[in-house]
This record gives structure tokens, C-alpha cells and sequence, in this order.
């Protein structure tokens, strides 16, 4: 064995089971750096307390010689996914790690090269990715060994000059010293290793031969030095403890010793224990099971020590390039992993001793018991073997016609009668002694399924050809039942009964009446594409679905009974019944149903059989276990082996990322700690993108373990074995994101993932902009509307003043008129006529005359003394007089609505519209109607006149028009105008009253 441990790769391991044979191949996986593995040389392994996996070792690019700014990482390991931690800066650039040892509570202690010939030891959480420095000055720029657990606390040897003091690491970060050593020579290193045993301790490095001391410091023996090539020195190169002993590998001997505690020897333990190697590992999990690895000419070989007796359980693993090795394991039986310098991790897990696999790469087709422990197998191309299921031992089984070897194919069963078998291949029955290859055969139909009816006759079914029988001792065939549109899966008898489980339903055959009957759904079964039909003493026949149904037949009420459902409508393939508890081999794994409770349990890859889809035809009850072909190896199993096992896995976030609004750059979050707190994120509008990576803790490679996630409960998305959810560029909104690990056979690992999402909008995007410029823009049209609303009262007042001013104008200049011009021309009217003078007289009776008219047109004096209604009339008959138009009117007494105001608004309302008539109309017809309708006056002065253009700006602005408008508007009444040309115009406008 040269030494290589200088510059070593770890090579971690858990594993499946010790002992293997080798009717089964290893499982075996490698992750490289397309999978996110970045160390160039593993130096160290370990577990967390979630099972992932975590490495150090050193980068090509960080070496002393290398002028480089690479930080040196350590990685996690998930079962699916790498994350890069970068170590802390330390006052030197650290070249490697070289130890990751875990401490009771979780933590680990990282021991670093640092420089040349420096050490550092620093504490890491791997829950929140905290590293602590550890300070003491005698860990720093002091030899220092790796750390060492003794009676469950941790220690560590320091080499201060000639002494080697043995220091206890505390939890607070410092340390105690527990003795001092004298030593002439500088020996701590890495590779230093200290052995406890109650009264002493062994010491043993390269550079010194093996001591051992008491717990004083005293030494009490030193080891004679064995003959080395190399060394000048004898040391002890690997220990393991196997059922309290210790045991022990020299340098540069292959021969296994042993401690013997009393004596304080090393003792070899017998001279057939030895392992030639160039390199040896060895390792003892928390379960007392223990590992021994040896590297050979590039290759591995794994042994392991029991009952006096180093056992290979695989040999001669190439490693090509790789050189070193190293290991370590929470459980020996759940696999390892080794490290190579060609930067690949490798995992391997040993095939299950619960259920162990034969013929693994074949689809099994039928099984026959030759004794007790060995059986002929069929295979579906690849021909028929012998197993032992004791030995282990698979032989091919030859067949052979005419002198030339054949292979039989997609044989359906196998019948064994005075030393001959009974069997067919593909479309021919054969027969073959026992004991010889030759066989003699006789073609027909291709046989789709086979039984044995009697002792001289087999029946078998065809597709789409129907029942055929042949008779063993005439050598005949005979149509049993012709039928052309069914295919026949699987027959089963029972007296005279037969069954055939078809594409298209259960045909039942009575053998006595040559009747038969196809039942289908429309007679009671709720799948009738059955797959396998087999009859049992207490239920009968019974057949399975491709939908996973087990369906039981009643033959003498023709009902169906369904006994079990398949969770996953997995197709049955076979039934084998142990008491009370049903194995049902489907395509989807393997069910233990319980007849009685009707509860199951669902094996498969993961529990060690070699394939989830077992093959019909193919299962056999055996003395104490079971046999089942799949469609890839034979599996025997015993049923009381096999454990539904408790999963006490979680499923956890450990990395987010996601963009930083104050960074203005993307972040990741990969404390625990940290991420456990968080309920919810929130992604910024300028970059929506969320990155999540999750693990099922106690995630092992070979697991086959498959992930879905939904948003707000809806349908869920598929992402098969990726543990990554990535959404780019999410929409706004809030999403509730449920993520579910599943197995093989969809049922749920652990409790679900649940995270609140927030995806922010731009804010002028967002509910509360709009909100604030919708309150923005209603207030402003608010404020528009009440401008509005006070320049129309404003204007409106302003109308009313105006009016009134007019009014009070037209009041003033008529009562001017009266009484100045008026009594004037009344005094010029009586001197003329005193004088004689007549054509003055009448001139100045004239003038008086339109004065007055003037007058009441500018003030209706009448309107105080005859009222509102008398005026109005007064006002028509006038117009009726003067002008050539005829005037009709019905007015109602309405003076009592309206006030003295109100009442001169109103008259001067109707007189206007009757100017304008006067006016514009060539009306010759006028009907004036003012009618008291519930609370409002309705007036309707109508004319028989040209029209006009309601719409015409110019008209709808001509002053007359805009005083009754505005007159209306005053009295809050509603003006309507319909006016045709040519056909005249009526005016209506209401006003309202008290």
C-alpha cells in the first residue's frame, strides 16, 4: 500500500446491505459538473441533520502556487441540486478543507489549510450558513490534528513545539486542556490519529511508531516497528470497530489485527484475514456496521468483516482515472458515495436483501418449482433458466430441436408430468424431458394463455380465434369454442367451468352444456377489459382489470362483486393469496391488501424489487416467500421482510432567489433560518422573476421521488424529478404556491410546501393609483360641475337681475310715458280741439294712443287689476283684433299659483311667443291652451305657420328665443319646441307649482 493520504479523495458512503450476492447489480449514479458539482478534489464528507451532503476539498485553481482570487467553496448536496457556499476571508487565503466533522448539536467544526504549514479551525451552521472563527491562540499558528470524538465529546490535538497538548472543544467556542505529551519530533498533521480506549489511548502518526498512553500523558508502551519498504516508521493506517472489539490495519500490511484491550496489544486476527491493496479505507456507521474499501491497480473492491471473516461484496469497481478514496455514513445500509479526481461523485446503493432480484435485465414470463429451493423461470425472448433460490445460483436451462439450440418465447406456462414439461413457445406446444434439451413440438395458434384441464388435455386461449384444447397423448388439436373478436389474456378452470379473461369482458364456458356467456358491464362489471382470472377456494373466480380492479364472479347468481380499487388504476397482473393479506402484482408495484380492512400497502423499486410493472403469468408462492417476475428480473421476497416504512421526511425550501429592489440586483437566500420566517415574498414589478429550490430531507439519490406545484389551487403542474421552480417574469397579483413531493406510486411525501407570492405591479398599474387618480379626476369634475353649476347660477341670477332690471326699466319708462308724455299729448289733444284745429286733434289722439299701447306693452297695468288669467286673454283678443291672425284660446284659472313676479315672468312668456308668431310665422292660425295638470302649468301655443329649424344655431340664439329660455329657466320650468317647416310650431313648456 504506498501512502497516498496526502492528497485523498473522500468517498462517503451509506449503504444498502452487506452480503450481497451476485445475482444483482449495483445501483450506480454520476453527478458531474453538468449537475453542479464544482471541487476539483473532495477532501471531506459529511451529513447534516436533514441527510444532505456536504463536501469540501480544494480547487485547482486556489492552490498556493496559483496566483488566483478564487474563493474556496463548500457544497450541499440535496439528492438533486448543488449550492456553493464561499468560506469566510480569513487573514490567509485558505487552499483546502480537509475535515468536516459534526458535532452532537448539528454543527460542524471545518478544519482549513490556510498557506503553507497553517491551520485554522472554524465552526459552520448549516442550517443558517453562519461561520464563527474559532479564536483560541493556541489553535492558531500551531500544528493542528483533525478533530477527534472521545466518550461523545470532541477533541483535538495541538503541537506547541516538542509538546502535544490534547485540548477539549467546547460548545462556547473555546477550549480546555485536558494533558500534555512530550515529544522530541514535530509529528501532528492531518493524518494523526488518536484511539481511545478506557484506561489509554493509542497514538499513532507517520512520523512516529505507535505509543500508547494512559490518560496522565504517561506513556506505557511503544509498538516494535514493522518490516517497510518505504517507511521508517510503523503506524497504524485504519481502524474499525465491529461488536466492541477494534480492529486494525498497519501500513504497508495486508493482514487484519485486532486490539486486545486487557493486553494492550496488537494482535493479528487470523491468517486468512488480510487484503492486498495500495490504498485502504475503512468506516463504522452509527449502527455498528462497518465498511472496508481497498483500492487495487485503479479499481475498488468492498469487503466487509464478520464472524472472523473479511467478506468481498463487490469486487474489482474500475475507478479509471481516480486514485484515492475515503469514506464516511450515517447507516453502512443505505449507500455511498465516492469522490474521483475526475470530478465526478459517484453513488452507489447495494441491491436489497429483503427482496432479492435473479435475471435482472429479463421480463419473466412463467415460473415452475423443480424442489423446494430451485425453479424453472421462462423468459419472454431470452429463453428459460434454473434459479436456486437458496444458493443463488442461475443457470441457463437449453432447449435444443433437431440438434440445433432454440430459444422458446413468450412461454405462458409450464406443467410438469412423469418426468416431462409441458410448455409452449409462441404458437406451438412442446414437450421435453426434464433432464434433456430435446424437445418435440406441434404448431397450431399463437398461444395467448394456457392451463391444464385434466391430466391429458391443455387449454389454452387465442386471439381473436376463441378456445382451442390439446390432447397430450393424441397429439391433437380441438376447436373448443370458435370466437373471432376476442383475445384471451388469461384462462382459469374450476370443475366444469371455464374462465377467460378477454379485452371485451369475463366469457364464461360450461365444459358439460357447451354453453357460454359473455359478461360485460352491461351484467354488472365495471371494467371489462380484464388482464388475469384465477380461481380461489373461498371467492371463486376471480378476475383482475387493466384499471386496477379486483373483481369477484358469483357463478351461481351471475353477480360481481369488486373486492379491491386500485389507487393508481394500475393494471393486476397476478394474485398470490397468504391467509388474509392478497399480494396484488400490478403494473404500478406490488400491494399488500388486507381482505379484511381493506387497507393496502404499495413495495416497489425503492423497498428492492428491480422493476415497478410486474409481467402477468409470472408469480409463484414458495414455502416461506414469494416469487414474481416483472418486467425487468425475477424477485423473491418474504412477505414478513418487507415493512411499510415510516417516512419521516419534510419537505423544505433551502435556496431562494429573487431581485432586490434596494440592491438593484438579484439576491439569494440560502439561511434556513431566514427562509423558515418567510410566509410570503414579494417580487418587484421591474423584474418578476422567482427562483425556488426545495428538498425532501433524507432525500437519497436513488429515490424515486417526483414534484408538482399549483398557484391559488388550481391545476397542478408537473415537474417530474426536478426540485427547482422557476417563474419568469410573473403577472401582478398574489399567488397561494403549494408544492407536493410524490413516490413512485403518487402517494404524498411529507406535508405540503405552502408560500404566499406577491407580485408587485407598476404603480401606475396598481388598484390605489387608479384609485388616487380616480378621486383626482371625480374631484375635478366635481369642482367642474359645481363651477358649472355657480356660473349657471351666477348666470341664472344674473338672467333674473337682468329681467328684473328690465322690468323695472319698462315700469319706469311707461309710467313716464303716462304721466309725462301721456298727459302732453292730452293737453295738446284739448287745445287743438278748443281751437277747432281737427287734423291735429286726431294727429295727437293718435300719438296718446300708440303711447299708451306702448305703455302696456312695456307694463301691463292690467295684469294688477284683472289678474294673471283676464290679462292674458286681454292680451290675445288685442292681438286678435290688430292682426289678421285667428286666434283661439282655453285657459284655467291659475292666479292663485303664482306670485306677482312669477305672474309677470309668466305673461310675458306668452306674449312673447306671440310677437314672435306676429313676427316670423305667416301663421293665419293661433290656439293658446294653458291647462293646471297634478303640479305643473302645461302651456301649448301652437301655429299653422312656416316652421323652422330648431337646431339653427342662429334661431336658437335670437334674442326672443333666449328670453323665454331664460324667462322658463327663472321659473324652473321645462321648455319643449317641435317645429316643422311648412307645417308650423308648437311651443310647450310646463312650470312647476305649489
Amino acid at each position: 500500500m504506498n501512502f497516498l493520504k496526502s492528497k485523498i479523495f473522500p468517498f462517503f458512503l451509506f449503504f444498502t446491505a452487506l452480503g450481497i450476492a451476485q445475482h444483482a447489480s449495483t445501483y450506480h449514479k454520476i453527478l458531474g459538473e453538468r449537475d453542479g458539482f464544482v471541487i476539483d478534489i473532495v477532501r471531506a464528507m459529511n451529513f447534516d441533520e436533514d441527510g444532505f451532503l456536504w463536501l469540501g476539498g480544494e480547487s485547482l485553481n486556489n492552490r498556493e502556487i496559483i496566483l488566483s482570487d478564487v474563493n474556496l467553496v463548500l457544497q450541499r448536496f440535496n439528492g438533486n441540486t448543488f449550492h456553493s457556499i464561499q468560506l469566510p476571508k480569513l487573514d490567509k487565503r485558505v487552499s483546502e478543507i480537509n475535515q468536516i466533522y459534526k458535532r452532537q448539536d448539528g454543527l460542524f467544526y471545518l478544519r482549513l489549510d490556510v498557506g503553507i504549514y497553517n491551520q485554522r479551525l472554524i465552526l459552520f451552521d448549516p442550517v443558517s450558513m453562519q461561520f464563527q472563527k474559532m479564536t483560541s491562540p493556541e489553535l492558531i499558528g500551531n500544528a493542528i490534528s483533525k478533530v477527534f470524538k472521545i466518550r461523545d465529546e470532541d477533541y483535538i490535538l495541538v503541537q506547541q513545539e516538542k509538546e502535544i497538548l490534547l485540548y477539549k472543544l467546547q460548545k462556547n467556542l473555546t477550549i480546555s486542556l485536558v494533558l500534555v505529551l512530550k515529544s522530541n519530533k514535530n509529528i501532528i498533521d492531518l493524518f494523526t490519529r488518536l484511539i481511545p480506549f478506557k484506561d489509554f489511548f493509542i497514538l499513532t502518526d507517520n512520523h512516529l511508531n505507535i505509543v500508547a498512553y494512559n490518560w496522565q500523558g504517561e506513556k506505557i508502551k511503544e509498538y516494535p516497528k514493522v518490516k517497510s519498504k518505504t517507511n521508517l516508521y510503523t503506524w497504524i493506517d485504519e481502524v474499525f470497530v465491529k461488536d466492541n472489539s477494534t480492529y486494525v490495519f498497519l501500513y504497508e500490511d495486508p493482514k487484519l489485527y485486532y486490539i486486545d484491550e486487557n493486553k494492550i496489544e496488537i494482535l493479528p486476527v487470523h491468517k486468512n484475514t488480510a487484503i492486498k491493496s495500495e490504498q485502504l479505507l475503512m468506516y463504522n456507521d452509527d449502527f455498528n456496521n462497518n465498511l472496508i474499501l481497498s483500492k487495487q491497480d485503479k479499481k475498488i473492491s468492498i469487503h466487509s468483516y464478520k464472524k472472523g471473516v473479511l467478506n468481498k461484496i463487490i469486487k474489482d469497481f474500475d475507478l479509471g482515472k481516480g486514485t484515492s478514496i475515503c469514506s464516511i455514513s450515517n447507516n453502512i445500509n443505505d449507500g455511498f458515495w465516492l469522490a474521483t479526481e475526475e470530478k465526478e461523485l459517484h453513488y452507489f446503493k447495494l441491491p436489497s436483501q429483503k427482496v432479492k432480484t435473479f435475471l435482472e435485465d429479463k421480463s419473466i414470463r412463467a415460473i415452475k418449482a423443480l424442489n423446494e429451493n430451485e425453479y424453472l423461470v421462462a423468459t419472454e425472448i431470452e429463453g428459460w433458466f434454473t434459479v436456486n433460490i437458496k444458493s443463488e445460483e442461475v443457470k441457463e436451462y437449453k432447449f435444443s430441436q433437431k440438434g440445433k439450440l432454440i430459444t422458446p418465447g413468450s412461454s405462458r406456462n409450464i406443467f410438469i408430468e412423469n418426468g416431462f414439461i409441458w410448455s409452449n413457445n409462441l404458437s406451438t406446444i412442446f414437450k421435453k424431458k426434464l433432464y434433456s434439451s430435446e424437445i418435440e413440438s406441434w404448431d397450431n395458434l399463437w398461444v395467448r394463455s394456457i392451463e391444464k384441464l385434466n391430466d391429458s388435455i391443455l387449454l389454452y386461449g387465442t386471439q381473436n380465434q376463441g378456445l382451442y384444447t390439446f390432447n397430450t397423448k393424441t397429439k391433437k388439436y380441438k376447436v373448443l369454442l370458435k370466437l373471432d373478436s376476442l383475445f384471451f389474456y388469461d384462462v382459469s378452470i374450476h370443475k366444469n367451468l371455464i374462465a377467460g379473461a378477454t379485452d371485451k369482458g369475463l366469457l364464461m364456458y360450461n365444459l358439460e352444456s357447451k354453453k357460454s356467456k359473455l359478461y360485460t358491464i352491461k351484467e354488472g362489471l365495471k371494467d371489462d377489459f380484464l388482464l388475469m382470472t384465477d380461481y380461489d377456494p373461498d371467492y371463486g373466480f376471480l378476475v383482475g382489470s387493466r384499471s386496477g380492479k379486483v373483481i369477484r364472479f358469483n357463478e351461481e347468481n351471475e353477480k360481481f362483486t369488486t373486492i379491491y380499487e386500485d389507487d393508481l388504476n394500475a393494471g393486476i397482473a397476478t394474485i398470490i393469496r397468504d391467509d388474509n393479506k392478497w399480494w396484488l402484482h400490478t403494473f404500478k408495484g406490488f400491494v399488500l391488501f388486507d381482505i379484511n380492512s381493506k387497507e393496502s400497502k404499495r413495495f416497489g423499486i425503492e423497498d428492492g424489487f428491480s422493476n415497478n410493472e410486474a409481467n402477468r403469468y409470472s408469480a409463484l408462492k414458495t414455502k416461506e416467500g414469494i416469487l414474481v417476475g416483472t418486467l425487468k428480473g425475477l424477485n423473491y421476497f418474504k412477505p414478513k421482510d418487507l415493512k411499510d416504512k415510516k417516512n419521516a421526511s419534510k419537505l423544505i425550501l433551502v435556496w431562494i432567489r429573487k431581485y432586490d429592489e434596494k440592491l438593484n440586483k438579484h439576491t439569494e437566500i440560502l439561511d434556513r433560518n431566514k427562509i423558515n420566517e418567510i410566509k410570503s415574498i414579494s417580487i418587484p414589478p421591474e423584474n418578476r422573476n422567482l427562483e425556488l429550490d426545495f428538498s425532501v430531507t433524507n432525500n437519497p439519490v436513488d429515490k424515486h421521488y417526483n414534484y408538482r406545484y399549483r398557484l391559488n389551487s388550481e391545476d397542478w403542474v408537473r415537474i417530474s424529478d426536478q426540485q427547482t421552480v422557476r417563474f419568469a417574469n410573473l403577472s401582478a397579483g398574489k399567488y397561494s404556491l403549494e408544492i407536493e413531493a410524490l413516490d413512485f406510486s403518487n402517494k404524498k411525501i411529507a406535508q405540503s410546501l405552502f408560500l404566499e407570492i406577491n407580485s408587485k405591479n407598476f404603480f401606475y398599474k396598481t388598484w390605489w393609483f387608479y384609485l388616487i387618480i380616480s378621486f383626482f379626476t371625480i374631484s375635478f369634475l366635481i369642482w367642474i360641475l359645481k363651477q358649472t353649476r355657480e356660473k349657471n347660477k351666477m348666470q341664472g341670477k344674473f338672467s333674473q337681475d337682468l329681467l328684473q332690471s328690465q322690468e323695472e326699466e319698462r315700469t319706469r319708462i311707461a309710467r313716464e310715458l303716462h304721466d309725462s308724455v301721456g298727459q302732453q299729448l292730452t293737453l295738446i289733444k284739448k287745445r287743438a280741439q278748443n281751437i277747432a284745429d281737427d287734423p291735429i286733434a286726431k294727429m295727437t289722439n293718435n300719438a296718446l294712443e300708440e303711447v299708451r299701447s306702448i305703455s302696456r306693452d312695456l307694463y301691463p297695468a292690467l295684469l294688477k287689476q284683472l289678474g294673471l288669467r283676464d290679462s292674458i286673454e286681454q292680451l290675445i283678443n288685442e292681438y286678435d283684433e290688430q292682426t289678421n291672425l285667428f286666434f283661439s284660446m282655453d285657459i284655467d284659472e291659475i292666479d292663485v299659483y303664482f306670485t306677482e313676479n312669477t305672474s309677470l315672468n309668466f305673461y310675458r312668456i306668452i306674449q312673447e311667443c306671440l310677437t314672435n308668431i306676429i313676427k316670423h310665422s305667416k301663421a293665419k292660425t293661433v290656439a293658446i291652451s294653458i291647462k293646471k295638470e297634478n303640479k305643473n302649468v302645461i302651456v301649448l301655443i301652437s301655429d299653422n305657420g312656416k316652421g323652422f329649424n330648431v337646431n339653427d344655431s342662429k334661431k336658437k340664439n335670437s334674442l326672443g328665443l333666449k328670453t323665454i329660455f331664460e324667462r322658463i329657466k327663472i321659473m324652473k320650468g321645462k321648455l319643449s319646441i317641435d317645429s316643422k317647416l311648412d307645417l308650423g310650431t308648437d311651443f310647450v313648456f310646463s312650470i312647476p307649482i305649489k
